[in-house]
């Protein structure tokens, strides 16, 4: 039996005109599964900081915390919810949207062999490594 995730990349957008951005975190959702989870870099990622250097780092700070309340409100509120209604959740999760220092990419989808899934970590430690851990 195969389980479908769907996940997206949190991006750390400080300038908006130019469309630069950082990857800093991944959001991970298997609505069949009732899983909701998510991971971002630290607070304190001089990566980034170093990258924006005329963004004060209080900026983004403040911008990872938001996300991390947010995402963690999510997070509590995906355990009471029926599969569809998880789905309509990343959607609006996903949505285009004016927002000053961060978006999240548009929602992928995957699938995992049951066999797969229990031989591999969560996938959000794949999928954080491979978008935030990178060099």
């Amino acid at each position: 039996m195969k389980t479908l995730y769907q996940y997206a990349i949190v991006r750390f957008l400080p300038h908006a005109q130019t469309g630069e951005f950082a990857n800093v975190g991944i959001v991970l959702c298997a609505p069949d599964q009732a899983v909701f989870e998510f991971r971002l870099a630290p607070a304190r990622f001089a990566r980034v900081t170093d990258f924006f250097e005329d963004v004060d780092g209080k900026l983004y700070k403040t911008t990872i915390n938001t996300v991390q309340t947010e995402l963690t409100r999510i997070q509590d509120y995906a355990a009471t919810v029926l599969p569809k209604e998880l789905v309509a959740v990343m959607q609006e999760l996903v949505r285009p949207r004016e927002t000053l220092v961060h978006s999240f990419a548009l929602a992928q989808t995957f699938a995992l062999c049951w066999w797969i899934k229990n031989l591999l970590p969560l996938p959000t430690s794949y999928l954080n490594n491979w978008y935030t851990g990178h060099s």
